[in-house]
């Protein structure tokens, strides 16, 4: 751009939008009251008609060079020459590059214009070709600097797709691991994770936490009565009955086999043992299936309400454990829930007839 602003004609170069890419120092000497509004970026036709409405621009075919930059070929050019309102005669030279870009040239043929003389005109005749020459350079520069980008946008497109699908897939396998497939609800590994995280169960003055072990009561006999599939989907069953029992901000965990385990956080020792209540009715009174055949189960519940977790949540589950022991030997069909330094709370209930 420095080589075309030293020269003393003007040279507009546009795009193939016909918008200004550079206009040089001299469009400014030749069209002073004009060539502010020559910004990058312009549009240069509504920059002419405007010029012409002004009556900035006059002459017989003033009008043609709109139509020419409008409808122009690779191969054309057109000269003609523009009377402007300062009394000055300007020719303008349009050229189209081989890259459908647009040279506009101007040569102030007035003798007053400041470098106007023989040897500039002569000059201005054998230029075009040279800045012709440039401008395609600079086009074709352009254009790989484009695609350049749109390549680096392409690839940032992809890195981050590829980023979104490996931290979906980070997600799922989390997931999976974390997950029993057969129930939906977390393994013991999770369970665990979760007993030793302090945050989970924040302090709290009048209330505490507690943990509840829930074992479906005889349930090998349901394996050999009515087959293991059956058994399966009766602990699915299981674990939505608890879920819908219990808000499902607790944890809900499959221990292993039919014994399960869920944490309540923040909670009074009086609305344990009213939700542990709640989730055994509503297994006693759900109809559990396997195709066309109905059956029943019970389950018992053993917790302990605690203040604060032990160092190791095995031994806070051992406590469960023997609460849970306890509810089974008290008939099964019961809650047992046990707290640090109180007696031990107890409800239970008979099955109704399938």
């Amino acid at each position: 751009m420095a080589a075309i602003d030293r020269l003393t004609e003007g040279f507009i170069l546009l795009d193939t939008d016909l918008r200004v890419v550079h206009a040089n120092i001299a469009v400014k000497s030749i069209l002073p009251r004009l060539a502010e509004d020559l910004v990058d970026g312009a549009d240069f036709c509504d920059w002419f008609r405007q010029a012409i409405d002004a009556k900035e621009f006059t002459g017989d075919r003033v009008g043609d060079f709109l139509c020419w930059l409008q409808r122009h070929d690779n191969a054309s050019a057109l000269e003609l020459a523009v009377a402007t309102k300062g009394g000055r005669t300007i020719r303008f030279r349009g050229d189209a590059t081989g890259t459908r870009d647009i040279m506009v040239t101007l040569t102030c043929l007035t003798p007053t214009c400041k470098g106007s003389s023989a040897v500039s005109n002569a000059r201005a005749q054998a230029v075009p070709t040279d800045l012709l020459r440039f401008a395609e350079t600079m086009t074709i520069a352009r254009t790989e600097v484009g695609e350049a980008l749109r390549r680096v946008e392409q690839t940032n497109l992809a890195l981050a797709r590829e980023v979104a699908e490996r931290r979906a897939l980070e997600r799922e396998l989390r997931r999976l691991a974390d997950t029993d497939d057969l129930t939906g609800a977390i393994n013991r590994r999770r369970f665990f994770e979760i007993l030793r995280t302090p945050e989970t169960m924040p302090d709290s003055e009048d209330r505490g936490h507690a943990l509840l072990m829930i074992d479906v009561d005889h349930f090998k006999a349901i394996n050999d009565a009515y087959g293991h599939q059956a058994g399966d989907e009766a602990l699915a069953a299981l674990v939505y009955l608890c879920r819908r029992t219990l808000p499902r901000i607790y944890p809900l965990a499959r221990l292993g086999g039919e014994e399960f385990a869920a944490l309540l956080t923040n909670i009074s020792a009086d609305a344990v043992l009213e939700w542990a209540e709640q989730l055994r009715c509503n297994v006693v009174d759900h109809p559990f299936r396997c195709g066309d055949r109905h059956f029943r189960l019970t389950v018992s519940i053993g917790g302990v309400v605690f203040k604060e977790c032990p160092d190791d949540p095995l031994l806070l589950l051992s406590r469960a454990d023997q609460a849970l022991y306890r509810a089974k030997r008290d008939g099964r069909n019961c809650v047992f829930i046990a707290e640090d330094r109180a007696a031990p709370q107890t409800a239970t209930a008979s099955l109704p007839e399938a």
